[in-house]
């Protein structure tokens, strides 16, 4: 591992070969085409039956076209799914965050799926990042380290995470916060600093929070295309001796809301079904 933890500090980021067990990846992505499938059958449609990334991109495909907000639902709440969890938080993960000098582990956010796909395209929506640091959108412990696994084999074509390698090194970038992120001024670099970082499932990249990245949506001057799903969280050192002295800072807010989302919800009858069946 000590290749992995020195080509870390010197670029910014490190691939992992084989880190988690494929059979996780297979769990997560049954998992996901399961809510998918759920949003179908409350459609009243027919769900193709789980035969690998094909089937599951067909029946994104089918909601997507049926209800764009029944497929965004179920793409946000394959967030919550305990299978990605599971993945993220593998034991092998964990002992080579430890490798990194994360010493009190904590987690400053949920774990976040990104779904991209030519064929799963919203006008406006999200479509894969700008360049940008993650550290602002966090703001915790300066060593903390960002985690992502590809579900599905990620190849230049297909969406890749792009990084501009040895960009951590320069410390905070100069940028304009967007919606979606704190987006580099495009002035600071070029296409030709990005380096696709091709994965396949079981891979893992491991990422500073400051390193400059995006997601790749071109190739050779062609539009990406195909299927891409990857999984990632963010661990933060809680022993870290600026992030103490800042009394544990989080950019992250949680906010419940109090009325009733679904009006006249639940009856009685249906906690006791629930509940008692």
């Amino acid at each position: 591992m000590q290749r992995f933890t020195k080509q870390y500090r010197q670029q910014g980021y490190c691939v992992i070969p084989g880190l988690v067990p494929r059979r996780l990846c297979t769990s997560v992505l049954k998992s996901i085409d399961a809510v998918f499938a759920s949003q179908l059958r409350a459609l009243k449609l027919t769900a193709a039956a789980y035969k690998g990334d094909r089937t599951l991109h067909a029946n994104m495909q089918k909601l997507f076209k049926a209800d764009v907000n029944a497929y965004l639902a179920a793409a946000r709440h394959s967030n919550k799914l305990l299978s990605v969890q599971d993945m993220l938080l593998h034991e092998n993960i964990r002992a080579f965050v430890k490798k990194l000098g994360v010493a009190l582990p904590s987690i400053p956010t949920s774990p976040v799926v990104s779904i991209m796909s030519d064929h799963l395209k919203i006008g406006g929506g999200y479509f894969g990042l700008a360049p940008h640091q993650d550290w602002p959108s966090i703001q915790g412990s300066l060593d903390a380290v960002v985690i992502w696994t590809p579900l599905l084999k990620v190849t230049a074509k297909s969406f890749p995470l792009q990084v501009i390698p040895e960009s951590h090194l320069r410390g905070m970038w100069e940028g304009e916060n967007t919606v979606s992120a704190r987006e580099i001024n495009p002035q600071l670099y070029s296409d030709a600093d990005f380096v696709p970082v091709e994965v396949d499932r079981g891979d893992v990249v491991f990422m500073t929070t400051f390193t400059v990245h995006r997601t790749g949506v071109t190739h050779d001057g062609k539009p990406c295309a195909g299927l891409r799903i990857g999984c990632n969280t963010r661990i933060e050192n809680t022993a870290e001796t600026t992030f103490v002295m800042r009394r544990f800072p989080c950019a992250y807010k949680r906010t419940v809301e109090r009325e009733l989302i679904t009006k006249e919800f639940p009856s009685q009858a249906q906690v006791k079904r629930a509940l008692c069946a």
